[in-house]
């Protein structure tokens, strides 16, 4: 006698930046996951990268206590999804602003401040606190980046080079 097997519902999250997953614990990452925010000017402006999450379980997947690391709090705003429930197969969208307030390199290295880390509470069965890393630099005045963050050159004389290969971008 065959005995039916009996499956548990259960949620499954699933991270996306740029179109791209973005895998629980992500220290490293390609610029096409909106994880690294590129350089900017201290005190001018910021830039906003959208994030999705999706349930790919079979029961509902909720979602909540989202935060960052906090030595990089003053540089980073994250907005908060507005639904915290997600069904089976749906999805929701939450915002991480980069608005530096100092220069510097925020969420890069290990030495110092450490990795800026974006972490949230699910009931995922084996991902309960779901993480991973962001980073942005930030310059003293107006600045231009080349070669994918190696060289930094001011933007009022373009042959000075500001920085060289800064913190060994992932």
């Amino acid at each position: 006698m065959l005995l039916p097997i009996i499956g548990f519902a259960q949620s499954e999250i699933r991270l996306e930046g740029g179109g791209h997953e973005i895998i629980d614990g992500a220290i490293t990452w390609p610029d096409s996951t909106g994880q690294a925010f590129g350089v900017h000017q201290a005190n001018a402006g910021s830039e906003i990268h959208t994030f999705w999450i999706f349930n790919d379980g079979t029961a509902d997947l909720t979602v909540s206590n989202f935060t960052i690391t906090a030595a990089y709090a003053a540089h980073f705003n994250i907005t908060n999804p507005n639904i915290l429930t997600l069904p089976t197969g749906d999805s929701i969208s939450f915002k991480v602003e980069y608005a530096p307030i100092a220069a510097g390199t925020h969420g890069r290295t290990t030495g110092g401040s450490g990795r800026a880390n974006i972490q949230f509470t699910t009931n995922d069965p084996d991902e309960g606190t779901y993480n991973f890393s962001i980073s942005g630099v930030a310059t003293p005045a107006a600045k231009f980046d080349c070669s994918s963050g190696r060289m930094i050159f001011s933007a009022n004389n373009p042959t000075d080079l500001f920085d060289w290969n800064y913190a060994e971008q992932p």
